[in-house]
């Protein structure tokens, strides 16, 4: 993963519960990039490492299956160490904490 949240403002944890709501695996694993992120919604993923959270932006289609293969990864050899959660939050707060046009171009 390449594009990470980081608030000026806040902790990682206070961004998510004001400005992300849940996304359960099925919903991102059928996550139409085209449709749903067209409506201004794109889906996040946190990822606790214990010591700090790290919340990543699925911005494509390839980043989303990149992280989902080494999840898949992960469980089959019961390597998984870390919690996640996956939610989704609208872009126009993304971009406020993110380099999202870069990754994305910007309107």
């Amino acid at each position: 993963m390449g594009l990470y949240i980081n608030p000026k403002d806040s902790t990682k944890e206070q961004w998510v519960a004001a400005h992300a709501m849940p996304l359960d695996e099925a919903a991102l694993r059928g996550w139409k990039y085209d449709a749903d992120s067209g409506h201004g919604i794109v889906p996040i993923v946190v990822i606790d490492n214990g010591a700090f959270w790290a919340v990543g932006v699925l911005y494509s289609a390839n980043e989303r299956e990149r992280f989902l293969s080494s999840l898949d990864y992960e469980r089959r050899t019961e390597r998984r160490a870390r919690p996640l959660w996956f939610g989704f939050a609208t872009v126009e707060d993304v971009r406020k904490v993110s380099d999202y046009d870069d990754y994305v171009g910007g309107d």
